[in-house]
């Protein structure tokens, strides 16, 4: 099985939900030659939208990584904490 495939598969299949849930995506995966482009080498998705909270227009932001379970996970999620805690990202 191509797990690259699936991998990409995944992902345009999340960013399609969050598109029809209203967020708009504005970074996804890059694909190149010597592997992919994640932001932050975390996300493979960023999706942003408009939701209004106590009468106000906030920026509802998602961080999106698309994995499976690896070997790897826990140190994926130590890094994603690691994130969250140096820019301030809250859930």
């Amino acid at each position: 099985m191509n797990t690259s495939k699936k991998g990409w598969k995944k992902e345009r299949e999340c960013r399609k939900i969050l598109e029809e849930q209203g967020y708009k995506i504005i970074f996804k995966s890059i694909r190149w030659r010597w592997g992919t482009l994640d932001f932050a080498s975390l996300f493979d998705t960023i999706a942003v939208r408009n939701t209004i909270k106590n009468q106000e227009p906030v920026l509802e932001w998602l961080f999106i990584s698309n994995k499976h379970a690896t070997n790897y996970r826990k140190a994926h999620y130590e890094a994603i904490r690691a994130f969250r805690e140096a820019f301030g990202v809250t859930e």
